[in-house]
Order: C-alpha cells, then sequence, then structure tokens
C-alpha cells in the first residue's frame, strides 16, 4: 500500500515517480496480491480496490472470486457507491464472467444472478467508462444466457435516455447479430407493418451482364417509427 502513488484520481494512465508507483507499473504487483493475497482475503480485496485507483485490478481480484464468490461478492458490492469511477468500473469488468484475456468464472457462467444487482446499480452510471462496463458484462452473460439477458434489455429499455439505449445496444450486440427477436424488439426491431404493392420489372429477359430493373413499392401500417 505504501509503494502506491498518493494521486489516487488522476495517474491510472501516467508514469509512476519519486512519489509512487501507478500506471503500468502496479500491474505486476496486483498480480502478487491476486496469487499471494488469498490468506488476507479481505486486505487484499482493499488493497487491490486501492490498486486499480492508479491502474486496473480486473484480472486479479478474480482469484478472490474463484476462491469464494460469496465472500467475495460482499465486498465488491460496496464499490458500486465509491466516488472513483475505476473502483466502480471494477465492480463491473473484474466480474465479468467472460473477461477477455482473463481466468473465465465458471460459476458466474453457469449462475449470473449474484452479479445482477451491481449491474442495477450501475446501469445509470455518470460516467460512460463504467456503463460501457456494464454493457461488455451483459453481452457476456447473453453468450450462455441469452434470453436472460433480452428479457433484461426489454425492462431497461423501458423510459430509457440515450445513455441507457446505448448501453442496451452494446449489450445486445451478439444476440442482434444472432437475430434474437426478443432482444431485437428491444431496440425497435420488430415484425414489420407493412403492405406490399407489386414488383414490376422494366423488362422479362436480362442478358449475362447486364442489370435488371425493377421496382417495388412498400408502405408502413404503423403509427409510429419502424
Amino acid at each position: 500500500m505504501a509503494m502506491l502513488h498518493p494521486d489516487e484520481d488522476n495517474h491510472a494512465n501516467q508514469l509512476s515517480d519519486e512519489q509512487g508507483i501507478c500506471g503500468w507499473g502496479i500491474s505486476p504487483l496486483t498480480t502478487v496480491v491476486g496469487q499471494h493475497g488469498l490468506d488476507n482475503f479481505d486486505g487484499s480485496l482493499r488493497l487491490l480496490k486501492e490498486m486499480t485507483k492508479r491502474f486496473s485490478s480486473e484480472f486479479d481480484i478474480r482469484y478472490f472470486l474463484l476462491a469464494d464468490q460469496e465472500r467475495a461478492l460482499n465486498i465488491i458490492i460496496e464499490w458500486v457507491d465509491d466516488p472513483n469511477t475505476h473502483v466502480r468500473r471494477l465492480a463491473s469488468e473484474g466480474t465479468r464472467p467472460r473477461l477477455p484475456w482473463a481466468m473465465q468464472l465458471p460459476q458466474l457462467r453457469m449462475n449470473p444472478q449474484p452479479t445482477l444487482p451491481i449491474l442495477e446499480a450501475l446501469r445509470n452510471d455518470k460516467e460512460e467508462y463504467v456503463r460501457r462496463s456494464v454493457a461488455n458484462h451483459l453481452n457476456d452473460i447473453a453468450k450462455d444466457h441469452p434470453n436472460l439477458v433480452a428479457s433484461m434489455a426489454v425492462g431497461w429499455m423501458q423510459g430509457a435516455n440515450k445513455e441507457r439505449e446505448k448501453l442496451v445496444r452494446h449489450a445486445c450486440r451478439t444476440l442482434i447479430k444472432q437475430g434474437h427477436t426478443v432482444a431485437l424488439k428491444a431496440v425497435g426491431v420488430g415484425v414489420p407493418e407493412i403492405e406490399f404493392h407489386g414488383l414490376s420489372l422494366e423488362s422479362s429477359t436480362v442478358e449475362f451482364g447486364d442489370a435488371l430493373i425493377f421496382s417495388v413499392e412498400l408502405r408502413s401500417t404503423s403509427d409510429g417509427p419502424q
């Protein structure tokens, strides 16, 4: 703890200096805490919380989730109200079940319910950096529990502002690519309400290499945009 740079707000992307370690210099230290700090479970998580303010501890809190998920989440859930942006993001990013380049969390892949209160608490965070993590976390869950995330998307879009809409769309990107009907409906893509008024061809034959010119008229029968 005494090695850390005293500025906990603006040094996550800075170089270490005579005042303390920050930025990339934190990375090997978080690994030491993650791999060797389980015997001091609560103290090590407090230390990783401080380290993430100066870089990121998203990989290393996962050792504690694997060792005792319930105990770790009881600590991590308190971070959603922390004034530091990096700490709030860590609550979401570090608990992602499929975090890229990190060990997966099999229990949370099987049952993501324990982290949903974290995501609910952070979905309206003032920082897009945090909301982006929530979206990526939901996208992780969607790969194993598509119907759960699609259902949440429908609920979260009720009365949503532009920031929430952006979050939900990013969270559902995998489901949208897969054509999940509920997810598509959540982002405003439903069964089209249209009238078809026929197809006309400019000619009944076309030479190989030439263009086939045609026209069609479609008319919306919906009262709203679609």
